[in-house]
């Protein structure tokens, strides 16, 4: 069976490689042509550079959009070139049997794509992008743009994926779609034996993500003003300079360690005890699963989607509306066995429901469901 894979819009194996997501975006097709013999071909938004980026035992086809076309300053140029890209793509690719996209923004080439090609269309996303717009206080314009896209997507798609119960329901809730199109596939995570026991881990706390306003960074900042606590904080973005200033002015020790590959990343969960979210709002939080998976506690905010992954002090801590300090001296008071019970089941939810190995065979369902 032939797949073709298209990236969300901007991004390209290169960019994949420089922030080190590669390995992780493009593990589970990599078992699934092991497994089942899958052929991928992934149409991606950068130029012939892309051809040169290999995976160790993964055999694929890359077509560039800007290695055919070039590439523009402006967006809404670039937007319209990807447009006629697709109305050309059967230039490019034959024997189609489903095209699957990465994310809702870049999913008009899919469905330009489904006609031309006469193939199968799944629309995965991994966060409802037209509640994100409306969290993030979007123009009208592109919260107008962003549920056009959606609606459009429902309706044409074959099988429209969401990665948590909360998504399906705004969805249900806010457009005309058929239910039998909408399907529950959760993120995964590549998990790895650790071998760091629980006392022996850095008493630090880690936050992982981009340094942009939907995470929040200013409240976990702000939650452990004037402690002795000092936050391993990863990520990059263009709130990094605010947070920093925040840092002085609270008088939080914070130290900005950059972004790491996603192996890099796996590697570090393992080290350390706690591991805080304070954002306002999420989907399917990969860096919450691959914390668990990494066996920390984890202390995140009460909102809807975490609320499908943590149980209140059986696999992590909740709390509401604003970070919580004192309770979280509390937790930190745990004796270690009870601690290691809850990063344990953290593992174990992990393992039965989110480990890559566990979402190929749902994968692989949706596949079949569609074949021609």
């Amino acid at each position: 069976m032939n797949i073709l894979i298209i990236l969300t819009y901007k991004m390209s194996f290169v960019n994949w490689k420089k922030s080190g997501l590669i390995d992780r975006e493009l593990e589970i097709y990599r078992k699934l042509q092991d497994r089942y013999n899958l052929n991928f071909t992934f149409v991606t938004f950068g130029d012939h550079n892309d051809e040169n980026i290999s995976i160790p035992g993964f055999r694929f086809s890359i077509i560039p959009i800007f290695k055919y076309l070039k590439k523009s300053n402006y967006l809404v140029v670039n937007i319209c070139k990807s447009i006629y890209f697709a109305l050309k793509i059967n230039n490019y690719c034959q024997d189609i049997s489903v095209i699957k996209t990465n994310q809702l923004m870049g999913s008009w080439i899919g469905i330009i794509s489904k006609f031309r090609l006469k193939a199968n269309l799944i629309v995965r996303t991994g966060y409802d992008a037209f509640e994100f717009a409306i969290r993030d206080n979007k123009s009208i314009l592109k919260k107008t743009l962003y549920y056009l896209l959606t609606q459009t997507s429902l309706i044409v798609a074959d099988i429209y994926t969401v990665t948590s119960e909360s998504d399906m329901k705004l969805i249900l809730k806010r457009f005309n779609t058929r239910f039998s199109r909408l399907i529950k596939v959760p993120n995964y995570v590549v998990t790895r034996n650790f071998d760091v026991k629980f006392d022996k881990r850095s008493e630090n706390i880690l936050s992982i993500g981009r340094l942009e306003k939907q995470k929040n960074f200013e409240e976990l900042i702000e939650g452990f003003s004037n402690t002795d606590t000092e936050i391993d904080l990863i990520g990059s973005g263009s709130s990094e300079k605010n947070l920093k200033e925040l840092a002085r002015k609270c008088n939080t020790k914070v130290n900005f360690l950059g972004t790491f590959s996603n192996n890099e990343l796996l590697n570090i969960y393992k080290n350390y005890k706690y591991y805080v979210s304070t954002s306002n709002f999420e989907g399917n939080s990969k860096t919450i699963l691959e914390a668990l998976s990494g066996g920390c506690i984890v202390y995140v905010k009460d909102i809807p989607n975490n609320l499908e992954i943590i149980t209140d002090k059986v696999n992590g801590f909740l709390y509401s509306e604003k970070f919580d300090y004192e309770k979280f001296e509390i937790i930190k008071n745990y004796d270690t066995s009870s601690l290691e019970k809850i990063s344990n089941s953290g593992v174990n939810l992990i393992n039965s429901i989110y480990s890559v190995d566990k979402l190929l065979e749902i994968e692989y369902k949706n596949y079949l469901s569609l074949k021609k």
